[in-house]
Order: C-alpha cells, then structure tokens, then sequence
C-alpha cells in the first residue's frame, strides 16, 4: 500500500489497497472494420518493419484519441457530469477514430476511492460509486461501440502536475513492485473484454529515467519487468505491451541497442544485453513516443527535414520502428485559430496555449510533425478529446470549470467546436492518409459532416494476380512458390458474368456457394486442367480445384479488358474487399468488405482512386465520403 498521503489533495493516507475484482458487465460490440483482435506484430510481405494485425492476419492501423481524467483528482474521466458516456463513445466513433487511450493513477487501482456525484451525473450508477466502478462503466460504453481501448498508467498519485515526486513508476509512496502489480490487477480486470487491446506501461517517464543502464530507475529494465507481468496468466496474455521513450516519451535512441525483451512470466533481470533472449515475446510489442512542440527547438520545427531527421534519427524512432509497430501515443495542438494547425512564419495566434516559449507557433511544428507521421504509417493518438479540464493539483492552473483548448470537443462534449474545423480536418486527413497529402492542408472547409472527403494522394496501385509460373521449355506450370494449396474438389466455372476478372487467365467458378476468381495456366490448351482459386490475393492461401463437365469455356478466356472491375481492393484504411458484382456503375455497391460493409465500384476518372460505403443493395443508402484505393487486383 502507498505510504503517507501527499499534502495537497483530499486523499488518505492509507487505503485498503484490494485487488479489484473483474467489472460486473463484460461488454460487446463489434469492433472497426470487422477487426477481430486480440492484435499482434507481425512482419508484411515488402514492410519496413512489422505491423499490428488482427486474428485474421488483417493489418489494423490504430487511430486513437485520449480521454482524460481518471488519472487526475477527480478520478473519473472528465465529462460524465454533461454527457453519458455512451453519447460521448458516440462521438468518438462519429469522428471516425477506433480506439481510446484512457488514462488512470495508481491510486485509484490500490485505493478505488468514492467519487464525488457531481462528477457523474450522467452515469447511472447508484449509491456511493467508486473511480473503478465509472472506469468500468466507459471502458463498456467504448466496447459497446465497437472502439478498441488501451489502458495507460499516466500517474501515481491523482495529480496533473509536473511534480519531481512523479516523474518516474516509482516514488516515496509507490514502489516498483506495486507497480507490477497494479498492472497484474488492471491487466486481469478486463482481460474477459477482447475490446481492451493493450497496456500502455508509463506516461512519458522523465527526471531520472535511463534506458539499459541498469538500477532502479532503468525504464527499460523496468517495462521488461512489468511487460512480463502484463503478459503473464496472471494478468492478460492477449495485450498489447506499449513501451513510451524516456524524456517525455520521445526519446527511443537506445532501443535498437537495447530492446524490450518480453518473456511472459519471467521477471527478466538483463539490463546490460543489448540482444533479446530466445523465446522474445515480440509480438506483443509496440514502441510508443510521444511529441509536442516543446519537445524541440523552434529550428526544429520550423523545417520538415530537421523535424524528421531528429524525430527518426536522433530520438531512434525509424530504428525502433524496425523492430516493433510504433503508435504515437500522444500529439496535440491548440483548437483556437487555423494557425494552430497550420504553417505560419511570421505570425502567431494571441489565444490561450496557441504558442509555447522557445519552440515557434504550435501550427508549425503541427503541420511538419503530422505530416511525418503520415508518410510514415505509424499509429497515432491525439491528446485529447475533452471538451473541459479536469481539475489538477493546487500548484497548477488546471480547473474543470475550464474550456479545454486542445479539446475535439466543445464544453458540451456533443460535437468539436466551431473554432476546431482545421484541427478536424488535419485529424481526418491523417485517418484517411495519403504519401502525398500534407494533413495539415486539412479540408479547406467550414466544419461539416465528418469525415472529409479523401482529397486525394498517390496513385492507386493496379496489380496483376499470378498464381502459376511456367517451368521447363514445352509449356509445363507449376503454382508459385509459397503458396499455400488446399484441394477443394471441383467447381463450375461462371460465363458471361460482369463480374469476371478481365484477364486472359482468370475465370469465376462457384464452389460450394461462392465464387472466387480461379486461374488456369494454359491459354488453349487443354482446359481441364486444375484451376487455382482465391479470395484475397495479399494472402498465400489458395484453393485447387478441378473444373467440372467440360472445363473452362474456351471463349472466357479470350478476352482481357482492363474496363472490368478489379476483383479485389484495399482500401486506405485497410480494409479489403471483394467483387460481389452488379456492375461497374459508382453508384451501386459493387464490393462487399465483410461484417455488412459494402462499397461502390471504384471512382477511376483519377490516378488515386476512391470508393464510397453504403448499405442495402436493393434501394442503396450511400456515403458522400470518399475512401481511397490503394491497390486494385485484376
């Protein structure tokens, strides 16, 4: 249990310090795009380094925002005395983000203190109610809503304030030890709930924090340690392991050197190697920085290459990025003026928090960093989506009666305020990015129905599926090397339909129900031959199948019209879809991309094409909002 109490809050010196036992509703809710988790890290086919994927191997790319706090004095996420937090999930979905990082202290996991009612008053919740009981009540909304959550430790004590007793995992009051264990409760506390993804270990470690140096103030001994833990039976062994940089969270330069080593169970006690032991749990690894305008000189930041090759360079982001997924766990800038999130030499917007000393204009560093990670893929998280302050500590100047001027939302926290439209649109620009899309260059529109519309970027990739390569001198095939075959018997093979690949090679045949493009070798030759099936060409898996009565029909096989529909898509966001047919008209929703979502055919008229979601085929509801393609398969 924690030791004396600090001076400047309400809270006891002492406190049960129980293990919480798991919530009383288990939520559910599907998640974005159909991801199934739990994720994990794995390496793609041509990436620079692995990636998150689901249980089906699908990329996911996380787009989170923060809702803070339940890690400040007034325990509880902020906003439950103006919205339920169902509305509030509402709106996190409507604005198109998928996941939440949500904040809690140490004290309220060992404590699970009563929460004063007018913090609440919105939940139904009756009786005294304890911060546990409010964290439960939105990590269910957020499930319900189908939005995958990361659960941070952002404090020991209850406080927001920089103060030098709080900078580390450990203090006078917490040791490391409850430390770990804190996360055994919180990670075994909702490990029946597949929406809780991951554990982000610390807040921006500071002060004395080291990395690989060995000793007590050792981060990264430390987040071993706790990572371990987090993974163990005892806890939950489908998470996410977060790891942020020391100084603020920024700084990764020695984890190339020094990686995070995770091996579920153990305590891990290693702090000099500089290579992880065999059985490296890997997959639950993701580095997680953080960066704010102050984090940098205003040189820095005033230029995209320094910003880029300090960020990737000199705090070791691109190294670390080679070896683990890497999600950006906090960015932000003011809501107040377009100058906030856009480039603005000579002028700086007189608002409340538009600038900080010695760093430049927030919109400077804001346009330069969002559009690095952009063109780096990486996942991010904006702090924070509070439309009001929680109340911080005595000696700070943070008070929940106040707008929150970083906030998505306004004091209401039922939409963004109106001053927020370019913040909005960079956001927007990020969830549907592009190489070639600075996201700071926003929307160029007054605040309306979100999301943007994809305003445009790389060109679309047309690729050419081959599952068969020719061997020998007379003609001979065999399957790509590679692929995974599984035999599926016969099938009979579809005619004149529109929705045929296009290709000289491919046909549609139906098996069992389905209709795949299949593809054959020969061109005239003897059209019996085995036929290999797909139904997604980023994967190995293909299915061998044997035409039924006379083959193939010679006369599909004769044409190749680049006008057909590709067969299969991925889109921008990741998401992967089939040809379901009904024709080539953008109107109509040509692509089923699985769990009831459907699209248009695509928009080709430009080099980037887009697509548009909607709903029931007969008499479709279809989306204003365009989402690019980034690959086409015919």
């Amino acid at each position: 249990m924690p030791g004396p109490g600090p001076t400047y809050g309400e809270f006891p010196a002492s406190c049960p310090g129980q293990e919480p036992q798991s919530p009383t509703t288990v939520p559910t809710g599907a998640l974005p795009t159909g991801i199934q988790p739990p994720l994990h890290a794995e390496q793609q086919p041509g990436g620079d380094g692995p990636q998150l994927v689901d249980t089906r191997g699908r990329p996911v790319k996380l787009v989170s925002v923060n809702w803070y706090g339940a890690e400040s004095s007034d325990l509880v996420p902020g906003g439950l005395d103006t919205q339920s937090a169902t509305s509030i999930a509402e709106e996190i979905k409507r604005l198109h983000f998928n996941s939440v990082r949500l904040p809690f202290s140490n004290y309220i996991v060992e404590c699970d203190p009563v929460v004063k009612p007018n913090l609440i008053t919105k939940l139904d919740l009756a009786g005294p109610v304890r911060a546990l009981e409010v964290y439960d009540q939105v990590i269910t909304a957020l499930a319900a809503q189908g939005l995958m959550v990361i659960l941070d430790d952002h404090s020991s004590d209850p406080v927001w304030s920089p103060d030098s007793n709080d900078t580390l995992w450990h203090n006078s009051r917490y040791s490391t030890e409850q430390w770990i264990n804190d996360w055994i409760a919180m990670a075994h506390r909702y490990s029946s709930i597949p929406a809780v993804i991951g554990a982000d270990l610390r807040n921006e470690p500071t002060g004395h924090a080291q990395w690989g140096t060995g000793g007590e103030d050792d981060w990264r001994e430390a987040a071993n340690q706790a990572g371990n833990a987090v993974l163990s039976p005892s806890g939950n062994p489908n998470l996410l392991v977060m790891v942020e940089g020391v100084e603020l969270g920024v700084n990764l330069s020695k984890a190339r050197s020094y990686p995070i080593c995770l091996q579920p169970g153990q305590p891990y006690r290693d702090p000099a190697t500089s290579t992880c032991p065999p059985g490296t749990a890997s997959q639950s690894l993701v580095y997680a920085p953080h960066d704010y305008t102050g984090s940098q000189s205003e040189a820095v930041n005033s230029h995209y290459t320094m910003l880029a090759d300090k960020l990737g360079i000199k705090d070791g982001w691109a190294a670390a990025a080679a070896t683990a997924p890497l999600w950006v766990g906090e960015f932000g800038t003011c809501n107040t003026s377009p100058q906030c999130v856009r480039a603005a030499p000579n002028s700086t917007p007189a608002a409340k928090c538009a600038s900080i000393q010695n760093s430049g204009p927030l919109g400077t560093w804001f346009a330069n960093f969002t559009r690095y990670v952009a063109q780096q893929g990486f996942s991010w998280g904006y702090w924070p989506l509070n439309g009001t302050e929680s109340t911080g500590a005595p000696n700070s100047s943070r008070n929940r009666t106040e707008t929150e001027c970083y906030g998505l939302l306004d004091r209401g926290w039922t939409a963004p305020p109106s001053t927020a439209a370019d913040l909005i649109c960079a956001l927007q620009s990020m969830i549907h990015p592009s190489a070639a899309t600075n996201p700071a260059d926003g929307c160029g529109q007054p605040a309306g129905p979100l999301p943007v519309p994809f305003t445009g970027g790389a060109a679309t990739e047309v690729k050419t599926f081959e599952p068969w390569i020719a061997v020998g001198p007379n003609g001979g095939y065999e399957p790509a090397p590679g692929l995974a075959i599984t035999t599926g018997g016969s099938a009979a093979c579809d005619s004149g339909s529109n929705d045929d690949p296009g290709r000289f090679s491919a046909v549609r045949c139906l098996m069992s129900g389905n209709g795949p493009p299949c593809f054959v070798f020969t061109r005239g030759g003897d059209l019996s031959n085995p036929l290999l099936c797909s139904n997604d060409p980023t994967s190995n898996q293909v299915t061998e199948v044997r035409p039924a009565g006379s083959g193939v029909p010679a006369a599909m096989l004769n044409h190749d019209d680049p006008s057909q529909l590709p067969w299969f898509l991925v889109l921008a966001d990741g998401r992967k879809c089939s040809l379901q047919g009904y024709g080539t008209n953008t109107n109509v929703l040509s692509y089923d991309c699985g769990d009831g979502v459907e699209t248009t055919a695509p928009d080709r008229s430009n080099p980037t094409w887009t697509v548009r979601e909607g709903t029931n085929q007969a008499n479709p509801t279809i989306s204003p909002t365009a989402v690019a393609v980034l690959t086409a398969y015919r």
